[in-house]
């Protein structure tokens, strides 16, 4: 038979290479955030404030760290803005936003215990004044509610009353 010469392998680009190692890390944080804690994640089923709980519309599986970085020069942030980050879980991206931009963050998670940490490394990173996160059922929430700052019985009951 005949054979054809063997295709030399196209460079990658830079972007390319990069879209890579994003997708290693994501895939790395879902194994480790999810496939490998099934069982644990069992035992919180019944949780109404957590990310396996009934409330919830996805597990907790953190954001890849080297997509952080890409995602906040997209949004061109600045210290005038305001960001919202629907579904924060340890609040990571606002962190970097915060820190990085100086802006404005609010976070919202089902997960009381994604709340509670990411409120802790605000505290620790110096981000508080920046940084707020709620404990809130997003599908609760009523039209309006993000506009006015007033997220009503979708917060967590020891969180109502609080506005953003």
């Amino acid at each position: 038979g005949t054979t054809s010469p063997a295709t030399p392998a196209q460079p990658r680009s830079p972007a390319a290479l990069a879209m890579d190692l994003h997708s290693a890390e994501q895939h790395a944080n879902l194994s480790r955030f999810l496939l490998s804690r099934r069982e644990a994640l069992e035992r919180h089923a019944g949780e109404e404030w957590s990310s396996a709980g009934p409330k919830s519309v996805a597990p907790y599986v953190p954001c890849a760290s080297a997509r952080v970085g890409a995602l906040l020069h997209a949004a061109r942030l600045s210290e005038e803005d305001v960001v919202y980050d629907l579904g924060c879980g340890d609040g990571r991206v606002l962190h970097a936003a915060a820190a990085q931009h100086g802006c404005t963050c609010v976070g919202l998670d089902i997960d009381a215990d994604c709340i509670a940490e990411a409120s802790g490394r605000a505290a620790e990173q110096g981000l508080s004044s920046r940084c707020s996160f709620a404990a809130c059922d997003l599908l609760a929430l009523t039209t309006g509610a993000l506009r006015c700052g007033d997220l009503g019985d979708a917060l967590a009951p020891a969180e109502r009353g609080r506005r953003f």
